[in-house]
């Protein structure tokens, strides 16, 4: 009995390790031919992702363009007049470099182009409507009026950010204003003074009110500008 109780345990034990040897054999012979195959798979794969990759990539720069704008670089536009930065009044100091900057700051203005042009024009039409000693009184009138807007104007102009950064007296300021201001005055004086001597209809009226608006541009600013 006891034999035979050995015997059997021997040839299940034997059994068993063949089963055991045969189920790792096989293993073997099925893990060798895939492993093979995907080292051969292997250049495939990563184009794969390569490509996947990339149209990603042009998905999202698609989306990102839909979404944000580019930004355009900032341009710079010169002036239409005094691109160049000349020198319009002679001497040197803080008020003559303040005068040209309020000239050239106004010559470049749009809005006071435009408001300057409509001014002129309503003046132009009243002078042709008004009796000849009422011209006289509105063409000193306008001069008046020209003095205190391009008065105002350079006031505002000097209280900018940017002439705040420098310690600007006061005396400068009112020689700049003394400076600047006949200029600014002087080109709409001259068309309402040339309409008024047309208005007068003789052919010496546009010669004597042209010569005549030189001394009231400046007369005027100096009286209006004796005081800051």
């Amino acid at each position: 009995g006891g034999f035979f109780l050995f015997k059997l345990l021997v040839t299940d034990i034997a059994e068993q390790s063949f089963i055991s040897w045969a189920a790792v054999a096989l293993g073997l012979l099925t893990f060798i031919p895939l492993t093979r195959t995907r080292l051969r798979e292997k250049g495939t794969f990563f184009a794969d992702v390569a490509r996947e990759r990339d149209a990603r990539m042009r998905i999202v720069s698609l989306m990102l363009i839909r979404v944000m704008e580019r930004k355009r670089k900032p341009t710079r536009r010169r002036p239409l007049l005094f691109s160049k930065s000349q020198k319009l009044l002679k001497g040197k100091g803080a008020g003559n470099g303040i005068a040209e900057l309020l000239v050239k700051s106004y010559f470049r203005n749009g809005l006071q182009w435009r408001q300057s042009i409509q001014f002129v024009t309503v003046i132009s039409g009243a002078l042709f409507i008004l009796p000849g000693a009422i011209k006289i009184l509105v063409w000193i009138l306008a001069a008046v009026l020209l003095v205190f807007w391009r008065k105002s104007f350079c006031k505002d102009e000097m209280t900018t950010p940017f002439l705040s950064l420098f310690p600007i007296q006061d005396t400068m300021k009112h020689q700049a204003l003394q400076n600047a201001i006949p200029i600014l005055v002087l080109p709409a004086l001259l068309v309402i003074s040339l309409v008024t001597g047309i208005s007068m209809f003789t052919w010496w009226g546009p010669i004597v009110m042209m010569g005549a608006a030189v001394p009231l541009a400046y007369g005027t600013s100096s009286v209006f500008t004796s005081w800051y």
